[in-house]
């Protein structure tokens, strides 16, 4: 299960959506999305928020029940790549590629 929390997560959202569809990413989003969507076996829930750095990225908290009960499991980032981004750990993308160069999500933990 994927969630978005509060009206940035959201606004966040329709900025990638709107950014995916002018740059034919729609597939590599969605493929990302559904990735954190259904990440494991167990009963999930990846809460998205809005990075308040980073253009077009989330922070995230995957949670995963017990006993009935929301627990934290792992943090992460789904970070925005892309042209003209120096991806060396430095603004505007604050993320680092050891790869060759991407245009579009990852999931960072």
């Amino acid at each position: 299960m994927l969630t978005l929390e509060g009206p940035r997560a959201c606004e966040r959202m329709a900025e990638c959506i709107a950014y995916a569809k002018q740059h034919h990413l729609v597939p590599a989003l969605a493929k990302v999305l559904d990735y954190l969507g259904t990440y494991s076996e167990r009963t999930t829930r990846c809460a998205l928020g809005a990075e308040r750095y980073v253009p077009l990225s989330f922070r995230f908290i995957m949670f995963w029940q017990v006993d009935g009960l929301w627990k934290p499991w792992f943090h992460g980032g789904l970070m925005f790549e892309g042209p003209g981004q120096s991806l060396n750990g430095s603004a505007p993308a604050f993320t680092v590629n050891i790869g060759a160069p991407t245009h579009g999500w990852s999931v960072h933990t």
